[in-house]
C-alpha cells in the first residue's frame, strides 16, 4: 500500500498464499483509496511471473525461504528484464544467496544490504511497552539477521 501511496502512477501486484491476507490487503487497498491500482492474487509462481509484464519493473520479494524456487530465469525469463529486491531467507535453505548471485550476476548489479535492528526508542506508538526488551520484540518479530538483495539490470541488458 505504501508504494502504491507513494507512487500514484504505479500499478502494484502482490501475492499472497493466505485468504485473510488477501482480505486485508483488499480492505487496506481500499481504505488507502489505491485499490484500483492494487491488484491482490493468490500463490506465485515461474509460470505468474510469465504472466506479468516484467520488462523495467522492480519486483520486490519476500517469501519466506521461496525465493530460490520463484526467482528462477530459466523458468520465468522476464525476471533478467527488471529490477529485484528480494529478502534472502538463506535459514530456509543456505544456498539462496549463493543461487540469487550465480543466477542474476550477469545481467544485474547486486548490492546485498544487511538486516539491521531498529531502535525501539524511535517508535513512539510502542512507547506503551515500557520495558525496552519488550519494544525490541515488537519490532524484531524474533527475526533471524537476514541480507536482502538490490537487483538493478546493468546497461547491456535494459531493453
Amino acid at each position: 500500500m505504501g508504494l502504491a501511496r507513494r507512487c500514484p502512477h504505479t500499478v502494484v501486484e502482490a501475492f499472497d498464499i493466505d485468504p485473510a491476507s488477501r482480505d486485508a490487503c483488499e480492505e487496506m487497498a481500499r481504505d488507502n483509496g489505491v485499490g484500483d491500482r492494487v491488484f491482490i492474487r493468490g500463490a506465485c509462481s515461474p509460470e505468474e511471473l510469465n504472466r506479468l509484464p516484467l520488462s523495467g519493473p522492480l519486483l520486490v520479494c519476500d517469501c519466506q525461504g521461496y525465493e530460490d524456487q520463484l526467482l528462477d530465469p530459466a523458468a520465468a525469463p522476464g525476471l533478467l528484464q527488471c529490477d529485484l529486491l528480494v529478502e534472502l531467507h538463506d535459514f530456509a535453505n543456505h544456498d539462496i544467496t549463493t543461487n540469487v548471485l550465480r543466477r542474476f550476476s550477469s545481467t544485474h548489479h547486486i548490492r546485498l544490504i544487511p538486516s539491521v535492528n531498529r531502535d525501539p526508542n524511535l517508535y513512539p506508538g510502542l512507547w506503551f511497552l515500557k520495558d525496552r526488551r519488550d519494544r525490541g520484540i515488537a519490532l524484531g518479530e524474533q527475526r533471524v539477521p537476514m541480507n536482502w538483495a538490490y537487483a538493478t539490470l546493468r546497461g547491456e541488458a535494459r531493453k
